[in-house]
């Protein structure tokens, strides 16, 4: 787990003369080759953009997200939407991916939200594309059909 401030700290000088997607990726190498790591997750892009100078911000993540395959990892990307945006992603970061699994909060009743999790995009896969209920046991994630009232 790689925690953002403290890089930022501790890479203070290199901070001004690279980009932070260069940083991280040359991190994330050294992890893999070092530690035979198979699975990344960066929540977030949003503050992954704030730090750096993108120009062609479609272009630059092709390139990113390139050299993370080439590493053979599974690359997990958490990107927020904004409330009532029926977008994606900013940038076109969802034609990038190979697979999108959407989360959102879901108003059940008056007093109840339920989280329901939906594969929008799975490539070489034939996948559900309906949202499911996300449920926790106190141990484990699970998910179910929803089931709700019709109207």
């Amino acid at each position: 787990i790689l925690d953002m401030g403290q890089l930022r700290r501790g890479l203070h000088r290199s901070e001004s003369t690279k980009d932070w997607f260069t940083i991280i990726l040359e991190i994330v190498k050294e992890a893999v080759s070092s530690s035979g790591y198979e699975v990344l997750a960066i929540d977030s892009l949003e503050a992954l953009y704030a730090l750096s100078d993108l120009k062609t911000h479609r272009r630059e993540m092709f390139h990113f997200l390139t050299s993370l395959k080439e590493l053979g990892l599974t690359t997990f990307l958490i990107e927020e939407t904004p409330f009532g945006s029926t977008r994606l992603a900013q940038w076109g970061e969802d034609f990038l991916a190979d697979g999108i699994l959407n989360l959102r909060q879901v108003e059940v009743g008056e007093t109840e939200v339920q989280l329901r999790l939906r594969c929008v995009k799975m490539r070489w896969m034939n996948h559900d594309h309906n949202a499911l209920a996300l449920h926790h046991d106190g141990e484990k994630f699970f998910v179910s059909h929803v089931i709700s009232k019709k109207k």
